[in-house]
């Protein structure tokens, strides 16, 4: 996972120009980083990809990951209420 951190921290830090890879990378980055227990990380990634995505007409499927990502977080670090909430708003999309 370490491995997997630095590099989609480099693809969100390049001069990503598609809308969809720079929400996508900060989803990715979000499951790297609670696979390798940055709980806070990577509630604070998938919050900035939910940001990212959020409303997008063209975007569902983001919006939807962001949320699911969101919801793995939360969980991890025992906010269960919460992370229900986040996964019952992924499911609505």
């Amino acid at each position: 996972p370490e491995s997997a951190e630095s590099l989609l921290r480099s693809a969100i830090n390049s001069d990503t120009v598609l809308y969809n890879i720079f929400t996508a990378s900060l989803s990715d980055l979000s499951n790297a980083l609670r696979l390798s227990g940055a709980l806070c990380e990577a509630e604070s990634a998938a919050h900035h990809a939910l940001v990212s995505a959020g409303g997008k007409p063209w975007n569902p499927i983001s919006e939807m990951d962001s949320l699911h990502q969101l919801g793995l977080a939360l969980a991890a670090r025992g906010r269960g209420d919460e992370s229900t909430v986040a996964f019952r708003r992924g499911l609505i999309i």
